[in-house]
């Protein structure tokens, strides 16, 4: 039980700096894809936002597991946590399917994409 609570703290501060650091990355994505016109930034950095609303729901799931065992739930909450990486998982499949969606249509459109050596430079890093 102890070694489930240490994981469970070690968890909560993982998404802690994921969602620190995603909100660092997607502002830069979001501020540069804007600035330079390129739909591949803006494209990853709501990738990081919805990291960002994944991380939270997951977040929100670890401290509800947290929770100690009660009569309706006599086995604790545990499964919570397995709940909210289903809603990450869901969030994070939607957002994929829109950028595919977005890019098919673009070849479909023979759109033509001129690559910023800036926001290449960013994409590179931020990776």
């Amino acid at each position: 039980m102890n070694q489930s609570m240490s994981n469970l703290k070690l968890a909560e501060r993982g998404a802690i700096v994921s969602i620190s650091t995603y909100l660092l990355l997607s502002a830069a994505k979001l501020a540069t894809g804007h600035l330079l016109h390129s739909s591949s930034l803006v494209a990853d950095g709501f990738n990081n936002v919805s990291d960002i609303i994944g991380n939270v729901a997951l977040l929100i799931g670890i401290r509800m597991a947290r929770q100690p065992a009660d009569r309706d739930h006599r086995f604790g909450h545990w499964k919570i946590e397995d709940l909210a990486s289903l809603i990450t998982s869901i969030i994070m499949f939607y957002v994929g399917f829109d950028v595919l969606r977005d890019n098919i249509q673009k070849i479909l459109s023979r759109e033509q994409t001129i690559i910023d050596p800036l926001g290449a430079f960013l994409g590179i890093i931020s990776a």
